[in-house]
């Protein structure tokens, strides 16, 4: 007598995976997002440098979904970032009349990377939309990749 054995069905779902992964990397950078500026007492950098590496995990795990087109606008839109973050300092040694060494913010570095990371989160959420990561459209429902438990 032979035993007869049946494929199961995976308890994995990747979509409901990804989904998750890109909620919890938006909650964190919401969170982080409220003083970006601060240094992290975790990871020992700027907030703001942790939001830009979230809002990178988030595109890396919605890439599978783009055109070859937007994968290419995006890698120079991170790297155009990137390069912001490591040349343009947000803060700045500085001596006072006393000559004591004392540490400002420069805005004009922080409005730039400020308005590059708006502007790198907006272009993430819209191509999330577009390619179904996300809420589904009113249109279409069925578009959505996350479908619910």
């Amino acid at each position: 007598m032979t035993e007869e054995t049946t494929p199961e069905k995976a308890s994995f779902n990747q979509a409901q995976y990804q989904q998750i992964r890109i909620n919890e990397l938006l909650l964190r950078i919401d969170r982080l997002g409220i003083n970006p500026l601060m240094n992290n007492p975790e990871f020992y950098i700027p907030n703001y440098q942790i939001i830009f590496n979230d809002l990178t995990n988030v595109l890396l795990t919605i890439s599978a979904k783009l055109t070859p087109t937007e994968k290419t606008e995006m890698l120079q839109e991170r790297t155009t970032l990137n390069y912001l973050i490591i040349t343009k300092p947000v803060t700045e040694k500085i001596r006072d009349g006393m000559g004591r060494t004392m540490v400002r913010n420069s805005s004009k570095n922080w409005n730039e990377i400020n308005n590059a990371l708006f502007n790198y989160r907006a272009r993430i959420e819209e191509l999330m939309d577009i390619h179904g990561f996300g809420n589904p459209t009113k249109d279409d429902p069925r578009k959505s990749v996350f479908k619910g438990v």
